[in-house]
């Protein structure tokens, strides 16, 4: 659940991959034109994909994706959200694990909030 308008999907992989598809849409099925287009010449770890328009009014928005690793593995899944002051609470919190110790450098995108406890 967001506080405002997301400008942008950020999607992070613990390996190199190339991005298939980036879709979103609403809960009842829209489809929303992101603009994604496949480059297969690009394989990152990191994708930051603006969001170049005004959301329409749902209850929550579904962004699908699928990805292809150096292997040809190919991996897809999707993650829902919403925004604003009537956003609909997640349907499960899952509670932080802090088993890896792998090192993850997510890219600076303005979009996270540093809260002092």
């Amino acid at each position: 659940m967001l506080r405002d308008a997301p400008r942008m999907i950020t999607m992070s992989f613990r390996v190199d991959v190339r991005l298939l598809k980036l879709a979103l849409y609403t809960d009842d099925g829209q489809w929303i034109n992101l603009g994604f287009a496949y480059d297969p010449g690009r394989v990152d770890h990191n994708f930051v994909l603006p969001i170049p328009l005004e959301l329409p009014d749902a209850n929550y928005f579904v962004a699908e994706w699928s990805v292809v690793d150096e292997q040809q593995r190919f991996l897809q899944g999707n993650f829902k959200f919403s925004f604003g002051a009537g956003a609909l609470p997640p349907s499960e919190i899952i509670e932080a694990s802090y088993g890896s110790t792998e090192n993850e450098n997510l890219p600076d995108t303005g979009a996270y909030v540093q809260q002092n406890p």
